[in-house]
Order: C-alpha cells, then structure tokens, then sequence
C-alpha cells in the first residue's frame, strides 16, 4: 500500500514557508537593533566611547565664537551643535561670499539647524559684520 501525502489543510506550513517567516523576524529584529541604536547614539551625543567637546558652564558663559571664523572644532562647543553640525557650518560658510553669516539667525539656512538650536547658541555666537570681515 502507498502511502497518501497528508493534507495538512490551511493551516499547515511547509518548511519554505517558515524559513522565509523566519528570514522576515529576522531582518526586522535587526532593523529594530540598528533603529535603537540610532536613537541611542542621537541621545548620548555620540558612539560610545567617542566623548564629545565640552567645556565647564564658566567658560562656556564667556564663549563668544565668530561662525564666520570659527574652526570645526571651536563650532562643536556651541550647545546643539555637535561635529556634523559643525562640519555643514564650515562647507556653508565656504561656499558664500563672507561674512556668510550676518546674524546668528543665518544659522538656520543649514540643514539640520532649525529655531529653536538657533536660540540655544544665539548667546554663545558674536557675528561680524560686513565692515569688520576684510
């Protein structure tokens, strides 16, 4: 006598269909790794291990940085903005007739630079003006 294949019905799977249902948890359980560690890393300010550039409140509150001047450096210890930030700022600023920034509100042409960041290194930032900028 032959043996009959069973017919496993509707909610039977065949074993192709669960590799690829596992294949699927998967990739989505690393795109959720990789979402928190993004998240994660915009949070902390960094990659671990990588310390961002900072300076105590007293220094700080006597910092007034020229963005038309500035180094990458210098610009990363403005509050909000970090070494990418920094990095957009200079490429801008060599790209424009100087001064490319005439007030801190300038600022937010670049991308990644919005109002409220604007208003958080506004007291940190002394902008020259055409006249001082020879």
């Amino acid at each position: 006598m032959r043996h009959r294949k069973r017919d496993g019905g509707a909610g039977t799977l065949t074993r192709r269909t669960r590799i690829g249902a596992l294949r699927g948890c998967v990739a989505l359980l690393a795109l959720l790794a990789l979402l928190a560690a993004a998240r994660l890393t915009r949070d902390s300010g960094g990659w671990p291990g990588s310390s961002p550039i900072t300076l105590p409140a007293a220094e700080r509150a006597r910092l007034r940085i020229d963005p038309n001047r500035a180094s990458r450096a210098e610009l990363a210890l403005l509050p909000g903005i970090g070494q990418t930030l920094a990095a957009r700022i200079v490429a801008f600023r060599e790209l424009r007739p100087q001064p490319a920034f005439r007030a801190p509100a300038d600022l937010a042409m670049i991308a990644g630079i919005g109002a409220v960041l604007v208003e958080r290194a506004a007291p940190y930032l002394q902008c020259a003006s055409a006249t001082d900028s020879r």
